[in-house]
């Protein structure tokens, strides 16, 4: 971020030599960011160096690791697991697909968490409260979870955990884990090689997660009856477990943790109490309360940390 503040002054320099130079001490500088570029915005106001180069730091619905509060790839991964069985238990809950189809689907992933001795329940009913009381035993409020439908149907969450487990383990090209890897696709779903003039797009055109531009989500462990289960139980186990890659995992999820001790004179967050993306309850607002009873000695008592809470517009269900 302080090379971002630097690159904007030299910007400025250029466009306006008469008033130049530039500097933290003449200009305001306002850092802000949304969602991954969020939770980076909040710990670059944790460096010393915030007090000098930030005016105030301003994010959207942050994906920041609070102390204490658990990571979105625990919070992911546990999503990709339980929230397609706990549909049955979210009946209003929108979906993407026709009703008979997204309930097919619902109970084959119930079935294959029962199976697997993740679930209890006799029936699909049983098994899909299960779910969802798992889920909120986590943490996820109803809020969170309204939009599940969508998030299932766009298979978010399964391309969440493929790209974050290659992230956080800091994976090489040529590794696969949990059996993902990604790759433009031909016809005949056989990965492909990409073309010049598609590789010079990727890198305005992309948003990180597949599929994006072009590049598929390649699942080698898919396999009936639940084709996504194995990967996801690996990606699952990449969280819990105490293999090696686990201990990649949990050792680059630790490198991305925050303080909470912001340095910049303001830290204001803004986030939708009910995001189903990234919860409130698991980013903002554990980051927030931190930040609030946190003594802030450098600072002083002109230090400040706010959350603002966004509620549904009126009519909005």
């Amino acid at each position: 971020m302080q090379q971002a503040a630097a690159f904007g002054l030299h910007a400025l320099d250029l466009a306006f030599p008469a008033q130049a130079p530039f500097t933290p001490e003449n200009t305001r500088i306002l850092a802000t960011g949304i969602s991954n570029g969020g939770g980076t915005v909040l710990r670059a106001g944790e460096l010393p160096e915030a007090t000098q180069w930030f005016d105030a730091v301003v994010v959207g619905e942050p994906n920041v690791v609070a102390p204490g509060a658990r990571p979105f790839y625990d919070v992911a991964t546990e999503a990709a697991l339980y929230q397609p069985c706990a549909l049955l238990a979210l009946p209003n809950a929108p979906a993407l697909l026709p009703d008979a189809a997204w309930r097919a689907a619902a109970t084959a992933r119930c079935a294959s968490l029962r199976a697997a001795g993740l679930l209890d329940g006799d029936t699909p009913a049983a098994q899909g409260a299960d779910a969802l009381a798992r889920l909120r035993a986590g943490g996820w409020t109803d809020g969170a979870l309204d939009l599940a439908g969508l998030n299932v149907g766009f298979d978010l969450w399964r391309a969440i955990a493929a790209t974050y487990v290659h992230a956080y383990a800091r994976a090489t090209p040529a590794e696969s884990l949990c059996g993902y890897a990604f790759a433009a696709l031909g016809p005949d779903g056989a990965p492909r090689a990409t073309s010049a003039g598609e590789r010079a797009l990727w890198w305005s055109d992309t948003s990180g997660i597949p599929p994006t531009a072009g590049v598929e989500l390649v699942d080698a462990l898919a396999g009936a009856p639940d084709p996504a289960l194995p990967g996801l139980r690996c990606a699952r186990a990449a969280w819990t477990g105490d293999d090696a890659l686990a201990r990649r995992v949990r050792a680059g999820v630790e490198t991305t943790r925050a303080s909470a001790v912001p340095r910049a004179p303001i830290t204001l967050i803004v986030h939708g109490q009910d995001d189903g993306l990234v919860p409130i309850g698991f980013t903002s607002r554990p980051y927030a309360l931190r930040a609030r009873a946190t003594r802030l000695p450098l600072l002083g008592a002109a230090a400040r940390a706010a959350l603002r809470r966004v509620p549904r517009p009126a009519g909005v269900a």
